[in-house]
């Protein structure tokens, strides 16, 4: 049953060393695996979230601090949704912005009105307080 439930609800990645949540196409902290397992995956049954827990707590994976960062285009990670977004134009810069708003706001600070920034594609590891962006 384990192969299966780890095959069915996670896909871990040993590249990134992060285990990523396949129905919600992001990452999953090794800190929050339990909760996220118990709050957003009711349905699972306790031993298959036991499972789940038992066997990612044998992985080795990172924190999000320690995920690499990608500066330049990469290929679409497996798992992870591919997400709409802005990119800055800036010289230099190439922040990375989930929002419309939040570019318009940054592009602002480089002394630029319009044309600063274009839409592109891309992804993130994880949500809220960890979220880093990178352009696939």
């Amino acid at each position: 049953m384990l192969n299966s439930a780890m095959d069915r609800y996670v896909i871990y990645n040993s590249e990134h060393r992060v285990l990523i949540c396949k129905s919600h196409k992001c990452g999953i902290t090794p800190r929050r695996l339990k909760v996220h397992l118990w709050n957003d995956h009711a349905e699972l049954s306790l031993q298959t979230r036991k499972e789940i827990c038992d066997h990612a707590s044998n992985l080795d994976m990172v924190i999000p601090d320690q995920v690499t960062v990608f500066m330049e285009r990469t290929a679409a990670i497996p798992g992870l949704a591919i997400l709409d977004g802005f990119c800055c134009l800036f010289e230099g810069c190439g922040f990375l912005a989930g929002t419309e708003g939040v570019m318009k706001k940054h592009v602002r600070e480089h002394g630029r009105e319009k044309e600063g920034y274009k839409k592109v594609k891309m992804q993130t590891f994880f949500q809220g307080n960890y979220t880093r962006y990178h352009k696939v």
